[in-house]
């Protein structure tokens, strides 16, 4: 899945709601699992911070230079104009977790079985074995034949489970082999009655009956794999990889329809650890061989030996013309209970000593908080995104940002949101500040806690009720909220359509005053289910099917005794991950008469999926934004403005 494919669909998911001028990348790292947190993670890792940097070429040329700071132009207006408050307050950290973290799903209990069994003058050792509802991993040993074992056979409760996707990996020392295995199904089971059968090519082997094993929910390493990629109406599936020490296979699937024809198709295959360059590439050795209890499946032979280190088999099947169906499957590992090498010595027992951190200065509105930190002895996989802050009278504040200085890695920005406006003149506020690692994000490696008292800059509310009219559709800005850093409006409308998949928002490129939009929160929808918030101090003039706030980071300091102007260019409608085929048919008619041919695809994997379009041909010139947008045009998912407001200020 190359990552140009990918990211029209992520680069308009993003657009529409993360602002040009965030940072996403310490709250994306922050809160991956560790097993998710490799080089190449199917390639997405590469797209989304694609989609990040590209958004940043977006926004307004003036607040450039600041954006390779912080990013925020509303909190440097207000630096610039000394409204923040110097504290250089600095506190050393308390090892102790100050704080509770939060509650994590306990792992998979593992059992160290050591089970042994001859069959035929083939002895089998089910040395350990780990599952949860969705799926299980094992490791076994099996001496007396040359012959390569087989992919287990598995049961529970006596019903045959067919995996989503399964990975064998094998190594072998004359007639002893050794095996890791790992599948994974997508209907969860629960209860007991596990059992395996092993067994080698014409020779079944011994069942292990493990019945008493429960079954239930637990953590378990999942590694990558993609089991399901669709190219328009095409899906095909990866139901098995088997890697062996002189060889290599997959069996790949066709989830509907006829059975592909695999001459048409290139097919090739690498392995290497995942992430890195490949350290073996093969084609196609032989013909694909069908499979006979499953005439819509090949097994796919490659020259490629694994080796005694774990790695990832990239699979690729290219037909004559259009995409390519992309695979990874990653092999599993040795539980670290089992690994004979040591494991490395906590990080908190090494770095989390010598951090301090200075409260260099903080500011506050009526709409939010923010505040400059300095640490010494910061190391760059900490994150802040554990930080909270709440008032003296109970209220918490929701962390928006926080992130790092471009120019110093060791100084941050933090920016907390009012969900409910601070009214008081004074506010004082407790900053309870966490330090945990990306690399295990459960732990906290120090705390620190601040008090502080600030000064309340208030915001200009308007009230008057504007209603503007494009293309006979109403827009009503029913209210708006203009603090010094930042201005929140509250538009309510009734969508182009109604019904399902109705899901109508403002265009990606709604700007105040040429500032990106920050901030989108969906307040009411009719179709969702979604009512106002009896608390929420909110009522529009006159019912709507959708009420939504949106905030900018420009205020008030940017444009003294002036106006602010919002510009909403359209409304777009959010895009199902899978288009049905009639309306793909209809746009595809309409595209071509503008000599542009797109196909979609998705994909799913053990820890989710996604998808996207890929550009197939275009007229000379067009951007892929452009095409982008036509595809979007041509499925009726846009609804032109535009819609402009004016916003006077005091």
């Amino acid at each position: 899945m190359k990552p140009s494919r990918i990211s029209t669909l992520l680069d308009d998911a993003a657009r529409q709601h993360i602002p040009d001028n965030r940072d996403l990348l310490p709250e994306i790292l922050a809160r991956l699992q560790p097993q998710e947190k490799k080089n190449m993670k199917l390639k997405l890792v590469v797209t989304v911070l694609a989609v990040i940097l590209g958004l940043g070429l977006i926004t307004g040329v003036g607040y450039a230079v600041y954006r390779a700071v912080f990013g925020d132009p509303g909190i440097e207006a207000v630096q610039e104009a000394g409204l923040v408050n110097p504290v250089q307050q600095t506190a050393n950290p308390t090892l102790q977790p100050q704080l509770p973290t939060p509650a994590m799903l306990p792992e998979a209990p593992l059992h160290v079985l050591g089970q042994t069994q001859t069959v035929q003058g083939v002895t089998w050792t089910l040395e350990w074995l780990q599952i949860n509802r969705g799926g299980v991993q094992l490791g076994f040993s099996m001496s007396g034949s040359p012959n390569m074992p087989t992919l287990p056979n598995i049961q529970i409760g006596g019903r045959q489970i067919e995996p989503q996707g399964q990975i064998l990996w094998l190594w072998q020392e004359s007639s002893q082999w050794t095996g890791l295995y790992r599948a994974f199904w997508n209907l969860p089971v629960s209860g007991n009655g596990l059992s395996l059968q092993f067994g080698l090519e014409e020779q079944a082997g011994p069942t292990f009956d493990l019945t008493e094993l429960p079954i239930e929910d637990g953590r378990m390493p999942t590694g990558e794999y993609i089991q399901s990629v669709r190219v328009d109406d095409r899906q095909l599936d990866l139901k098995a990889v088997v890697l062996g020490p002189q060889s290599s296979w997959a069996r790949v699937c066709a989830a509907e329809g006829p059975t592909p024809d695999w001459s048409n198709l290139t097919i090739a295959a690498e392995l290497g650890p995942l992430g890195q360059a490949p350290r073996l590439r093969s084609g196609l050795q032989g013909q694909p061989q069908p499979v006979p209890q499953a005439p819509a499946c090949a097994d796919l032979h490659f020259d490629l030996p694994n080796n005694e280190q774990s790695e990832a088999l990239h699979l690729t099947l290219t037909p004559a013309a259009g995409s390519t169906w992309e695979f990874y499957a990653e092999a599993p590992t040795l539980p670290a209970a089992i690994s004979p090498h040591p494991t490395a010595t906590p990080l908190a027992a090494q770095a989390a000593g010598p951090v301090t951190v200075t409260l260099d200065w903080a500011y506050a509105d009526a709409q939010r908080v923010a505040m400059q930190l300095h640490f010494s002895g910061w190391q760059s996989t900490y994150t802040l995104w554990g930080a909270t802050l709440q008032t003296s009278n109970g209220q918490t504040l929701d962390l928006n940002t926080a992130q790092p200085s471009s120019q110093d890695g060791n100084t941050y920005l933090l920016i907390f949101n009012a969900q409910n406006r601070l009214a008081e003149d004074t506010v004082q506020l407790t900053l309870n500040l966490p330090i945990q690692d990306i690399n295990d994000w459960q732990t906290v490696l120090a705390a620190f806690q601040f008090q502080i008292s600030l000064p309340v800059y208030p915001a200009t509310e308007i009230n008057d009720v504007q209603a503007v009219t494009a293309n006979g559709l109403t827009l009503r800005l029913e209210k708006a909220d203009i603090a010094p850093s930042y201005t929140r409006v509250i538009l309510c409308y009734d969508k182009p359509t109604r019904g399902p998949g109705s899901d109508w928002g403002v265009a990606a490129d709604t700007q105040l005053q040429g500032v990106a939009l920050l901030d989108y929160v969906l307040l009411q929808d009719a179709d969702a289910g979604i009512p106002l918030d009896p608390q929420g101090n909110f009522s529009p003039s006159q019912p709507a099917d959708r009420c939504i706030a949106l905030g900018f980071p420009i205020g008030s300091v940017q444009q003294p005794q002036g106006t602010l102007t919002l510009i909403i260019p359209g409304l777009e409608n959010s895009i199902p991950e899978a288009i049905p085929n009639e309306a793909w048919a209809a746009a595809q008619q309409k595209l071509a008469a503008q000599g542009i041919q797109v196909e979609q695809y998705t994909f799913s994997a053990n820890g989710g999926g996604g998808g996207g379009w890929n550009i197939l041909q275009r007229p000379d010139g067009m951007s892929d934004e452009q095409v982008y947008q036509l595809v979007k045009e041509a499925l009726g998912y846009t609804f032109p403005g535009p819609w402009i407001f004016t916003l006077p200020l005091p």
